[in-house]
């Protein structure tokens, strides 16, 4: 039978989980429509996952598969009896069909699989790599849309961290951006009528072109080209009024879907005034720039209540490093069977990137087939170089010789190597190198090493780190040229004298300081360590994942991990130092974590018969190995990656600086993740876990005792999770609250994890942590848990509202109902109950 039709044969399978089948006729529909299809494509992810009883990142097994989690189903599938009954029940395919999924069947499934390896499920190139470049850098670049404020709070943005992307210049390259948050708004145009807002152009910005051809200074200078009547006034005696729409990005993706555009007149606005104040006002990392006002049909305007009818000038910080590219390119079979992953700024996605650079598709194919970890370490810088010149953006180096003229050449040389004399390096009384200068020294080749990561970094980044402008009037045969060098924030002055018609700029007339060097390291780091991470699933221990297995169950689809167990064994036996290495990579890889109740076991067992010369091997391949001993033991990590073991008894673990992974093992042990991207796992015990700054991750199995969560951690942008192991689903968990503390129980165990002070700041503060996940896909987020929590049951619950208005029901039992901030409706119903209604006008009824 064709996998179209087995996979129909799945959706009738499970059709009594579903309330109506017919949800899946409109997802057929949609995917036929091009304005539909994105959408479409996504909501049938989400149903085909839950209706397999998987979740969407187990569906494609962490990336690292060929097949998708949902053949694997099928492939489980076909051996069950009941299900190759039900394939062959002719009729109950033909119903399907006849709520229209043979559109999607014939040809929706395979496009949605492309789609979302294309746009869901590829690994990116780490945050960090940016947040150091950019540190090291200190300058924002920045776009200036104009924007309103919609719900009369003031106007609200997000960082240019966030992810949206949006293609402002009309080049078809998508990038990364702040802006403007969801009950505001931004004040467009559809200039050629397609019904969406293509690029900057269609906004009020800097981007705009105006009447006269010349692009506009600001958003508000964009508006005033419109103000035919020129009495400062933009309003209906304006032609163009009624083609202004107000664009509201509801789901903050970047695109401007029909429910979000909306008329001026559907706003109830009536006028904009054109009549401004500067501002400096800073918001989430954008600027509002300027200041101005808007009427509405009540005939408010100005800064009534203090923001109401604002009109605002927003400098959006700018971030090329998240870009999204419009075009695709194809792939060969070769590029098909390579690793893929994101790519960053000026790179595609790293199979595109292949087919544009022979020499990168070799460097891959090479890196895939690499079975050891110090194999790959030894070819990863080449792999990124390779990468690197699959991209148009033009490096320091190349923007130094863009400064040459009709007059001179200009050009960038390292010192050691120049016959005449290097521009800012020696006398000005000689064209010669002085002795000294004959290196290269360890210093110069340091300096060169550090500059040839930064050529990179301006790549992955799409930003320059050094900026040249020459100065007016220099540059004649006798006369030094001389050029302004900027970087970041700092501006210097560099020169040169003119001989031969060139000249030479070197490596020591870019400087940097001590704290930009460190920044631009841990960022090269930082792109190195993101590349490795995301390919290593899907190259060297892509063997390992291939044994998971997947069994149905009546709870849905689980993962089975013996033959993995079986293969870490054997591969172990044949080398100590890389079977150790494979597994504590595995450990550390979020797919393990149905598996870690058996692998965490196996590696305890297979690090305590390590000889002292293997575990220096081990470390010697760039992993720092501790463990403890049968007793209560510290044991700390360094500056890098660490695999920390207590084992036996009460121990402390601190990870320090890194990505690091910590297993406390049986005892009450307390663990300290430090600076980077930890796995915290307590074990046996009442344990307390303490991730610290980064996405940290707090693993639990069955029978973890009583632990503490401090998730104290003020970053932004960090996503901290709970995961728990194999067997423990969504509903063997019983959330409740106990002040600001989440409490989280397992049915029929004493199994509890307190997570200290969740709910400080109703969960927005620095303790919240952003997800709760299960092995089956299921993720809780902090939206879902504060509605949960609220639930009253049969028993005596605390039920704690938030600074809205909330309404509280206690049910069954003694209850104690706290309303706090907010217009609250408080019910106790039946039982002895306490209401607290708080601060605001309260509604509390008591019940029986």
């Amino acid at each position: 039978m064709s996998t179209a039709y087995q996979k129909i044969g799945l959706f009738a399978y499970y059709a009594d989980k579903i309330n109506s089948i017919v949800t899946y006729g409109d997802i057929a529909l949609r995917t036929t429509d091009p304005d539909t299809r994105e959408q479409a494509l996504w909501d049938a992810a989400n149903e085909l996952a839950k209706l397999a009883g998987i979740g969407i990142p187990l569906w494609f097994l962490d990336k690292a598969l060929t097949k998708t989690g949902l053949d694997r189903v099928f492939d489980s599938l076909k051996k069950q009896e009941s299900f190759q009954k039900y394939l062959m029940d002719k009729a109950a395919t033909q119903s399907v069909y006849n709520y229209l999924l043979a559109d999607l069947a014939e040809w929706g499934l395979e496009e949605l699989n492309d789609w979302l390896s294309r746009n869901a499920y590829l690994d990116p190139i780490f945050d960090a790599v940016n947040i150091n470049f950019t540190s090291a850098l200190n300058f924002v670049q920045r776009v200036d849309p104009l924007a309103l404020d919609l719900d009369g709070d003031g106007l609200e943005t997000v960082s240019s961290n966030s992810g949206i992307t949006f293609d402002f210049d009309g080049d078809g390259l998508k990038t990364g951006t702040g802006w403007v948050a969801k009950d505001d708004g931004f004040l467009v145009w559809d200039r050629n009528g397609n019904g969406t807002i293509d690029n900057g152009g269609e906004l009020f910005g800097v981007d705009f072109v105006k009447s006269n051809g010349q692009k506009a200074s600001d958003g508000f200078d964009a508006l005033r080209d419109l103000d035919s009547n020129r009495d400062g006034i933009f309003d209906v005696k304006d032609e163009q009024f009624g083609e202004l729409k107000i664009w509201q990005d509801l789901n903050q993706d970047g695109i401007a879907e029909a429910n979000e555009l909306k008329s001026l007149d559907g706003h109830n606005i009536t006028a904009i005034n054109l009549d401004i104040e500067k501002s400096t006002e800073d918001n989430n990392g954008n600027l509002i720039s300027a200041i101005g006002s808007y009427s509405r049909g009540d005939g408010t305007s100005g800064l009534v209540n203090g923001n109401q009818s604002l009109a605002g000038n927003l400098d959006l910080a700018s971030n090329p490093f998240y870009r999204e590219y419009t075009d695709r390119i194809a792939l060969d079979d070769t590029a098909k069977s390579l690793p893929d992953m994101k790519g960053s700024g000026a790179v595609r996605d790293l199979r595109e990137a292949s087919m544009l650079n022979t020499g990168l598709k070799s460097a891959l194919s090479e890196y895939a087939q690499a079975d050891t970890r110090s194999q790959q370490m030894l070819l990863l810088d080449r792999l990124l170089t390779e990468w690197a010149k699959t991209s148009n953006y033009r490096t320091f180096d190349q923007r130094i010789s863009d400064l040459s003229t009709k007059t001179y050449d200009v050009a960038f040389g390292w010192s050691w190597e120049q016959d005449s004399f290097a521009a800012g390096g020696g006398s000005t009384s000689s064209g010669s190198l002085s002795e000294g200068d004959h290196g290269p020294t360890q210093e110069q080749l340091e300096r060169k090493a550090l500059l040839e990561k930064v050529k990179l970094l301006e790549i992955f980044n799409a930003q320059s780190f050094f900026n040249f402008s020459p100065k007016e009037g220099s540059g004649s045969a006798d006369k030094p040229a001389s050029f302004s060098l900027q970087s970041g924030a700092s501006q210097f002055s560099v020169s040169g004298i003119m001989i031969g018609g060139t000249i030479t700029l070197t490596e020591k007339d870019l400087t940097f300081n001590s704290g930009q060097v460190s920044l631009l390291e841990s960022a090269y780091q930082a792109l190195k360590d993101s590349i490795y991470s995301a390919l290593l699933l899907q190259t060297r221990l892509r063997p390992y994942v291939e044994e998971i297995d997947l069994t149905l169950e009546s709870g849905g689809v689980s993962l089975n991990f013996e033959k993995v167990l079986q293969l870490f064994q054997e591969n172990f036996e044949k080398s100590h130092v890389n079977g150790a290495i494979d597994l504590l990579e595995f450990l550390g890889q979020r797919i393990s974590t149905g598996g870690s109740s058996l692998l965490g076991p196996l590696a305890e067992a297979q690090l305590q018969t390590l000889t002292p010369g293997e575990i220096q091997q081990i470390e010697a391949n760039g992993i720092g190995l501790e463990m403890g001993g049968l007793g209560n033991d510290l044991v700390k990590g360094s500056s890098g990656q660490d695999y920390l073991f207590g084992l036996a008894g009460n121990d402390s673990l601190y990870g320090n600086q890194g990505n690091d992974l910590l297993s406390g093992g049986t005892g009450n042990d307390t663990l300290f993740g430090g600076l980077g991207n930890d796995t915290l796992i307590g074990g046996a015990g009442n344990d307390y876990l303490h991730g610290d700054t980064g996405n940290d991750i707090y693993r639990f199995d069955r029978g973890w005792g009583q632990d503490t969560v401090y998730n104290y951690d003020s970053s932004a942008n960090r996503v901290d999770a709970i995961e728990f192991g194999t067997g423990i689903r969504a509903e063997d968990i019983i959330l409740s609250r106990n002040s600001d503390d989440l409490i989280l129980l397992l049915k029929g165990s004493s199994d509890r994890i307190t997570v200290s002070s969740y709910f400080n700041q109703d969960a927005a503060g620095s303790y919240r942590l952003e997800e709760i996940r299960f092995v089956d896909g299921q993720v809780l987020n902090i939206d879902a848990v504060k509605a949960l929590v609220q639930k009253g049951t049969t028993e005596s619950d605390r039920l704690y509202g938030y600074a809205v208005a909330d309404t509280l029901s206690g049910g069954l039992g003694n209850d104690s109902l706290y309303g706090y901030a907010g217009n609250d409706l408080l019910q106790g119903d039946e039982g002895n109950d306490t209401l607290y209604g708080g601060a605001g006008d309260d509604t509390l009824v008591g019940g029986l």
